[in-house]
């Protein structure tokens, strides 16, 4: 395909996916999730409700594979992902979560004991469950980089000098960027970030639930995830990161410090139960898999950087554990035994001592 038809195919792409998504000035403040902005058709809503992100770096490439749970009556929606670098999307199987889900399940262990709860008395056998450098200035103008489609997901990968140029883009194509939508996106254009631009298009189907989940790679210097859009957001937000790495990880951004973060699983991969295709290829070596989750009540208050992560002081593993109880012997099995053997020890007792009362003729 010649350069013409691929600049026109980009531009269509773009367009439509405008359209789709209502950066006109009738449509509705865009919703915020952790990666990115929701922007929906006029009369039409969608509230991310969960949003669950892997993150690995390899060679100075990282990757993002994200799923989003959503309650919506949109039957289209767009998604704006900010990347230091221009990302390549990709849809991601589905069993990456699951299989993650699969490693950070608590583990069971069995406790051992001589005497257990009765059996024969209406008794019940219970198991117990314990858990616990400065940037160069970027170029002017409005740069589509490229064009994609993923089947249930477009994506455009585009760059933009500043705002301005933004704006004037979106006015040569006959769109208006809403105000507060710039507010979100204006951070990410001053330090010269890229965007993809993704249509969710679930087939005339409503999006609530979970939808696709999508993979962008991109280079960067280090592990971030984009999070500070999620200040647009209006109801609880809750993230979880598993983060693929050498080492634990933790968090060293100053959101970290913001409502309630928790490590909840870090130990290595244990790949011989990985199924995803996806997973596989990132967690070649057995690397580290660290789960945090936070929890922000107050998004537009507590959200202040974008999630960075680094190395942690030491490779403790976090894992929690459920028990199931091994009884050598019932306890009221345990109790007639007792008595039975009480008795024997009894008659036999009696035995000797009438024995030993009886004389002994000649």
């Amino acid at each position: 395909m010649g350069k013409w038809c691929v600049r026109r195919a980009a531009q269509f792409v773009v367009t439509a996916f405008l359209a789709t998504i209502g950066l006109i000035a009738v449509t509705p403040p865009a919703s915020a999730c952790a990666c990115g902005g929701v922007v929906n058709p006029p009369g039409e809503t969608t509230a991310v409700t969960q949003e669950t992100a892997l993150i690995t770096r390899h060679g100075g490439q990282e990757t993002i594979v994200m799923s989003l749970s959503a309650r919506s009556d949109a039957t289209k929606a767009g998604l704006l992902v900010p990347t230091p670098k221009p990302a390549t999307p990709a849809l991601a199987d589905r069993s990456v979560f699951t299989d993650l889900s699969e490693q950070t399940t608590p583990r069971q262990r069995t406790r051992h004991h001589l005497f257990g709860p009765p059996v024969l008395f209406g008794g019940t056998d219970d198991s117990s469950a314990n858990g616990a450098a400065p940037q160069s200035a970027a170029p002017t103008g409005v740069h589509v980089l490229s064009a994609v489609d993923l089947g249930p997901l477009r994506a455009v990968s585009l760059t933009a000098g500043n705002a301005g140029d933004l704006h004037t883009w979106l006015d040569k194509h006959g769109f208006v960027m809403s105000r507060r939508f710039e507010a979100l996106v204006t951070p990410y254009l001053d330090k010269g970030w890229a965007f993809t631009a993704m249509t969710l298009t679930p087939k005339g189907k409503s999006l609530s639930g979970d939808l696709p989940p999508v993979s962008l790679r991109f280079a960067s210097d280090k592990l971030v995830y984009p999070m500070r859009m999620s200040r647009g957001a209006k109801e609880t937000q809750r993230v979880t990161t598993y983060v693929l790495a050498d080492h634990r990880v933790a968090r060293t951004d100053p959101t970290a410090r913001q409502g309630d973060l928790r490590t909840t699983y870090a130990d290595r991969v244990d790949t011989s139960k990985l199924t995803s295709p996806t997973l596989q290829q990132l967690a070649v070596g057995e690397p580290w898999l660290t789960e945090m989750s936070q929890v922000f009540d107050d998004p537009g208050a507590q959200v202040r950087s974008d999630f960075t992560f680094t190395s942690a002081a030491h490779d403790t593993p976090v894992v929690s554990y459920y028990y199931t109880d091994d009884y050598l012997i019932p306890g009221d099995i345990a109790v007639l035994l007792v008595i039975l053997l009480g008795a024997v020890a009894g008659g036999v007792a009696t035995f000797v001592i009438r024995r030993r009362a009886t004389p002994v003729t000649a």
